[in-house]
């Protein structure tokens, strides 16, 4: 009898927890009425300019309120003062400040809402998906919509007319200098000066050069001598030179080769040329020939963990990720799309703009010097180049030692304030 009265608990119960098991649709955003979402772009202006009414287009009904950032992006307001002091549902996050986003826990994982809708990432260029998974030690806290990248671009008419053998992805800086200087102009660079140029190389070797936090810098090392004397001659002979990026001297044929980025290169697909060209990875460090720090999400879209209506955010998110919204985006001004059908609009555009995120990205953000020391530097080589003969360590030890001084003589900040 006891037996008989449990089976029938059971049949009763059994529609009441199917019935909590299986929770009502979601409602589309779409339909739902008095719906208001605050979003955390860098202005009004600016998202107006980006997206014109696509948002109100597709969503009709819906009341959006877009919280300028500018403060936050101008360095005048902490993130966390930021955050108390304004209320949104979805933010627009710079890349530059969404590790301080993540770290300070201000942001929703977004793997329950990916998974929950079945949001397939199996569609996006799966190196920016990397570059977003490490920002959140393989969580993912934001999607970017957009990437940049960098790349070499190289005239294969001068190489063959010169009888040298194509560069080719995966070379050293080393390897690309020796190669600059089979021609009178070998290699040219339209965003930094000599300097930064050495300075680039070390980093990409992971060399040391200033700790902020001790206030120490190191310049006289066996491994940056070696790097003083590979640029020396090129920069001496005029092999590696640094254009105004206005000029563009690569365009006219008179440069083998030229570091070129993903918002430049829109002007070479476009030229009309009387000779061929052709794109290779970014120099890559020996030690690890499969990555690189030069790839960068443009920002990402996130939700933070104040939002009061994740789930619309979430839905309104995905259609700034969607197929729509890169179509509607068009012309590159915001970086490439993450979709990787919309990368290009054929199959040479797509095998080009596939260079500038071929090598697996690394973060990678060391301390910049101050600019004391960073002139200082920049005038020592501009002397050295000047100069005759190899680079010595004594060169480097006499800049180590004056910049010693200068760190002395200069206050840190905090006890000037």
């Amino acid at each position: 009898m006891r037996t008989f009265a449990m089976i029938l608990f059971a049949f009763f119960l059994l529609p009441v927890v199917l019935t909590g098991c299986s929770s009502p649709k979601a409602i589309p955003l779409v339909e739902k009425e008095n719906v208001t979402l605050n979003i955390g772009y860098l202005s009004e202006e600016d998202f107006e300019q980006r997206y014109a009414n696509i948002l109100q287009r597709q969503y009709p009904k819906l009341r959006y309120n877009i919280v300028p950032m500018k403060d936050l992006y101008r360095g005048q307001a902490t993130v966390q003062e930021w955050m108390q002091q304004h209320q949104v549902d979805l933010l627009y996050i710079p890349s530059h400040l969404f590790q301080s986003f993540i770290d300070q826990g201000q942001l929703k994982p977004l793997e329950p809402y990916i998974e929950g809708d079945d949001f397939s990432l199996d569609n996006r260029v799966p190196e920016v998906m990397e570059l977003t998974r490490l920002y959140g030690n393989g969580i993912f806290y934001g999607l970017p919509p957009t990437f940049y990248g960098t790349a070499i671009a190289y005239n294969k008419t001068m190489f063959d007319q010169a009888h040298v053998d194509h560069p080719t992805s995966g070379m050293s800086w080393n390897d690309l200098t020796i190669l600059a200087q089979r021609f009178p102009h070998g290699l040219s660079f339209t965003d930094k000066d000599a300097w930064l140029w050495i300075q680039e190389m070390g980093y990409d070797l992971d060399l040391q050069l200033y700790n902020e936090e001790t206030r120490t810098v190191t310049f006289n090392t066996d491994s940056w001598l070696n790097i003083w004397n590979s640029a020396i001659e090129p920069l001496r002979n005029g092999n590696v030179l640094f254009d105004d990026i206005n000029q563009s001297p690569f365009h006219t044929g008179d440069r083998a080769m030229v570091m070129v980025h993903s918002d430049q290169f829109k002007q070479l697909e476009q030229l009309v040329a009387d000779f061929q060209w052709d794109l290779i990875t970014v120099p890559i460090n020996p030690a690890h020939p499969d990555v690189s720090d030069s790839l960068r999400a443009q920002g990402y879209y996130a939700i933070p963990q104040s939002s009061s209506n994740s789930d619309d955010a979430w839905e309104v998110m995905q259609f700034m990720l969607s197929d729509r919204a890169a179509k509607w985006v068009s012309g590159d001004e915001y970086g490439y799309s993450t979709l990787l059908d919309q990368l290009g609009n054929n199959a040479e555009e797509k095998k080009h703009r596939s260079v500038f995120h071929q090598l697996r990205p690394l973060l990678s953000n060391p301390t910049s010097l101050p600019d004391y020391l960073r002139e200082l530097a920049a005038q020592t080589l501009d002397e050295l180049i000047a100069g005759t003969g190899p680079i010595t360590m004594a060169d480097l030890d006499k800049l180590q030692k004056q910049a010693e001084l200068l760190l002395q003589s200069e206050a840190p900040k905090s006890t000037e304030e």
